[in-house]
C-alpha cells in the first residue's frame, strides 16, 4: 500500500511539474528505477500500474526479470554496461539508456548480429553534462555527440533514440538546471540534423532528487526509484 500511495503522489507531482513547464503531463514518462527494489516491491509497483522499469546492474536485471517475467514489464538498462555483460542484458531490455563508448556499441551490434539477427535495439547516448570524472558519458559537445550518434547508428542493429545524462550532485539548483539545459540544447541540435538512424525521441534526465528540475528543462523521461521504494519528500511546484 505504501508503494501504491507513493506512486500516486509521484505521478501527481510529475503532472504538476509538467504543467508548470507548459507541457502536457503525458509527455513525461516515468521509468521506475529498481536499484532499491526487491521482487516484492516490484510486484507491488506492477499491481499499482507501473510497467516501465530501469535497472542499473546486470546481475540484478537478470535476477529480477527471471522472477517478474519479461512479458509483465518493459525493462530499460540505465547503468554503465560492461561489454562482457552485453549478452546477458541486451535480450532482456527494450531500451539501453547508457550507450557511452565505441567498444560498447560494437559489442551490442555484434551480439545482435550473432544472437538476435533482425532485431534493432533502441539506445540513448549518455552525455556527461556534469563534467565529473566519476560519471560516464561523452563530453557535452554538440559535434562530438552528433559524430558518435551517427557512427553508432550505422552499426547493424543499433538505432539512436535520444540522449541521457546524470545531473551534477551535490550541486546548487542553478548548476543542475544549466547542465540539463545544455543537454536539451544538444538534443534539439541533433534533432535538426536529421542524421540517418538517429531520432531524438527520448530526453532522459532527472532522478529522485532533481526530476522536477529536469522536467522544467525539457526532459520527457525521468528515472526515479528511491522516492518510491525508500520514501522521502517529493518536490512540489
Amino acid at each position: 500500500m505504501e508503494i501504491k500511495e507513493r506512486l500516486l503522489r509521484l505521478r501527481e507531482a510529475i503532472a504538476r511539474w509538467a504543467e508548470r513547464a507548459g507541457r502536457r503531463p503525458e509527455e513525461v514518462r516515468l521509468v521506475l528505477a529498481t536499484k532499491y527494489a526487491g521482487v516484492k516491491e516490484l510486484r507491488a509497483a506492477l499491481a499499482a500500474g507501473e510497467r516501465c522499469f530501469g535497472e542499473s546492474r546486470a546481475q540484478d536485471l537478470v535476477a529480477k526479470t527471471r522472477e517478474i517475467g519479461s512479458g509483465e514489464a518493459e525493462w530499460h538498462f540505465i547503468g554503465r554496461l560492461q561489454t562482457n555483460k552485453v549478452r546477458q542484458v541486451v535480450p532482456l531490455i527494450t531500451l539501453l539508456q547508457s550507450l557511452d563508448r565505441e567498444s560498447l556499441a560494437r559489442e551490442v551490434s555484434r551480439h545482435l548480429q550473432r544472437r538476435e539477427p533482425g532485431r534493432t535495439l533502441d539506445c540513448l547516448v549518455e552525455v556527461n553534462v556534469a563534467g565529473e570524472e566519476a560519471k560516464a558519458g561523452l563530453p557535452p559537445d554538440e559535434e562530438t555527440v552528433a559524430r558518435f550518434s551517427y557512427w553508432a547508428a550505422s552499426l547493424p542493429g543499433i538505432r539512436i533514440a535520444g540522449l541521457m545524462a546524470l545531473g551534477p550532485y551535490p550541486a546548487p539548483e542553478g548548476e543542475i538546471r544549466r547542465a540539463f539545459s545544455r543537454l536539451r540544447e544538444i538534443f534539439q541540435a541533433l534533432d535538426r540534423m536529421r542524421l540517418p538512424g538517429v531520432e531524438m525521441r527520448h530526453l532522459s534526465l532527472g532522478m529522485s532528487g532533481d526530476f522536477h528540475l529536469a522536467i522544467l528543462e525539457g526532459a520527457n523521461m525521468v528515472r526515479i526509484g528511491s522516492l518510491v521504494f525508500r520514501g522521502g519528500e517529493i518536490p512540489q511546484p
